[in-house]
C-alpha cells in the first residue's frame, strides 16, 4: 500500500471515530432521568439576603416516565408548597374553621407554652357548639385527592408520588429549608413527582399563590 495513502487516511478515520464518540457521550438519556427545581431562592440586597418567591426554573420539560424533584434552598425559614389542582375551589387554605361540641376541651401538649386555640365566638342562640380555627392538614401535609375528589391519601414527608394525570389535587405539604423547620413540625424539605402521562401540569405555591410553575411532559 502506498504510504502516502495511509497517512492521508488516518486523520479521516480519527475524525470519524471522534465524531462517533462525541455523539455517543452527548446523547441525553431519558431513562430514570430527574429534573431539580428550587422552590424559592435567595437574592442579594445590599449586604444581606432576601428570599425570592419563585420556582427556578419556572417551567421544565421532560419525557413521560421522568421525575421532577422540588427542594427549598431559602436561607430563612420560609415555607413553600408544590400544589397541582383542577379547580380553584380545591386550593386548601393554611387554616380552616371546624365546629366542635361546646363541651370540648383542648389540652396543650407542651405545658407552659404561650399558646391556645383560636375560638370564634358563636353567633345566634346556638350554645351547643363552638368554632375552632386550626391547621389545615390538606395544606400543610403531602396529600392527594383522586379523580373523584372523594378519596384522600396522605403521603409520607419527602414523598415520591407517581402522577396518573387525572388527580384533582396533589400537594407537597409545606416544605421548609434545612434547619428552618418549626419546632414540633415534621422534617419536610423535598417533593418528587414522577410523570407517566404526557401533558402540561401547572402548579403553584399555596403560601405564595403568585409563585407559579409548570411541567410539560412529552
Amino acid at each position: 500500500m502506498n504510504r502516502g495513502i495511509v497517512f492521508r487516511t488516518l486523520p479521516c478515520v480519527s475524525l470519524v471515530l471522534a465524531t462517533i464518540f462525541f455523539a455517543w457521550t452527548t446523547v441525553p438519556t431519558t431513562i430514570n432521568a430527574q429534573v431539580s427545581v428550587q422552590a424559592g431562592e435567595a437574592s442579594m440586597i445590599g449586604n444581606g439576603t432576601s428570599p425570592l418567591t419563585a420556582f427556578v426554573p419556572q417551567d421544565v420539560e421532560i419525557n413521560a416516565g421522568e421525575s421532577v424533584t422540588w427542594t427549598n434552598p431559602t436561607p430563612v425559614a420560609e415555607p413553600h408548597t408544590v400544589t397541582f389542582f383542577t379547580d380553584d375551589k380545591l386550593l386548601a387554605p393554611p387554616l380552616a374553621p371546624f365546629t366542635v361540641p361546646n363541651s370540648t376541651e383542648f389540652t396543650l401538649v407542651t405545658q407552659g407554652a404561650n399558646a391556645e386555640p383560636s375560638i370564634v365566638p358563636s353567633s345566634g342562640s346556638d350554645n351547643t357548639s363552638k368554632t375552632v380555627v386550626i391547621d389545615n392538614a390538606r395544606s400543610s401535609s403531602p396529600v392527594v385527592l383522586d379523580s373523584t375528589g372523594k378519596n384522600v391519601t396522605f403521603l409520607k414527608p419527602n414523598a415520591t408520588y407517581t402522577m396518573q394525570g387525572d388527580e384533582q389535587y396533589v400537594n407537597s405539604g409545606w416544605m421548609w429549608p434545612e434547619g428552618g423547620v418549626p419546632p414540633g413540625a415534621p422534617f419536610l424539605a423535598t417533593f418528587t413527582v414522577k410523570f407517566e402521562e404526557p401533558g402540561t401540569y401547572p402548579y403553584l405555591c399555596i403560601v405564595h399563590p403568585w409563585m407559579t410553575g409548570s411541567v410539560t411532559v412529552n
